[in-house]
């Protein structure tokens, strides 16, 4: 019995000192005024390892630390906001847009004629969920987990021969929408020059 206090006390005891040790995210924000700020992020971490990172907690306001002072923030107040490599894989970029009334923020995965973001939130067990949207002339496209083909298929098909080879399924995997989605704006942006 005696063991498992102590172990339980050593175990508490590391886990508090780990966590003041981790300093936050880093990155900055773009205000709506085109304000660059500098800051730390906080309350973005993961309950039971404060340095992983946990984009669902950015659904809806992003929290950050300047000069000993916290700041939150809703969609409708930012233009953009950046964390600097928090998974080790690349920076993470995330948007508030018009599309959805500024109501989440976005993380910016490709840019084009279609835009693909990516959207995370936690359910009531605290899992972390992602939702994919593609944005074209404005207008939102969820791309679901079971019907990617066709969601992407119904908005390339003015790019005719694309969208044969996508609905091929011999030739694209469905997790590899990315790189249709990539062509297709490559195809666009070519036409504009």
């Amino acid at each position: 019995m005696k063991t498992k206090i102590i172990f339980i006390l050593f175990t508490l005891y590391s886990s508090i000192v780990y966590c003041q040790n981790f300093e936050g995210f880093k990155g900055f924000l773009i205000t709506n005024n085109n304000d660059t700020i500098q800051c730390t992020y906080s309350s973005i971490s993961n309950i039971f390892k404060k340095s992983m990172f946990n984009p669902a907690r950015l659904n809806n306001k992003v929290e950050i630390v300047k000069d000993s002072i916290y700041t939150k923030y809703k969609p409708k107040d930012l233009k953009s906001f950046l964390i600097t490599n928090p998974r080790g894989t690349g920076d993470f970029k995330f948007v508030s847009s018009q599309f959805d009334g500024y109501k989440h923020f976005y993380q910016e995965i490709a840019i084009g004629r279609i835009s693909w973001y990516r959207t995370y939130y936690q359910d009531s067990y605290a899992m972390e969920h992602q939702l994919d949207v593609l944005v074209k002339n404005n207008k939102k496209v969820k791309i679901g987990s079971f019907s990617r083909r066709k969601d992407l298929g119904t908005i390339i098909e003015d790019y005719p021969e694309l969208y044969e080879i996508w609905m091929n399924s011999d030739n694209y995997k469905v997790h590899q929408f990315g790189v249709v989605l990539q062509q297709y704006n490559k195809h666009f942006e070519n036409i504009s020059k």
